[in-house]
């Protein structure tokens, strides 16, 4: 399965309100939309528990856009 865009937006809709949600840009950092750090960390959770994936600290730290995420996920899958 490749993990798509959609699907890593839709685990945000747990982590951060629907205003900052409806406005996020896949290209552009995550903390620039509005995504604090307590919010990153409760979303890197939802992506090992949901993508069945491990991230490290620095994983967490360098995947500064949604389309990082989707690279890495992707990327771990192969």
């Amino acid at each position: 399965m490749s993990v798509t865009v959609a699907n890593v937006i839709e685990l945000f809709a747990s982590v951060v309100p629907p205003e900052t949600l409806n406005k996020i840009d896949p290209d552009k950092p995550l903390l620039t939309q509005g995504v604090d750090s307590l919010a990153l960390t409760t979303l890197a959770v939802a992506l090992q528990r949901e993508f069945s994936i491990e991230l490290t600290i620095a994983d967490t730290i360098a995947l500064r856009t949604v389309n990082d995420i989707v690279n890495f996920i992707n990327a771990k899958g192969k």
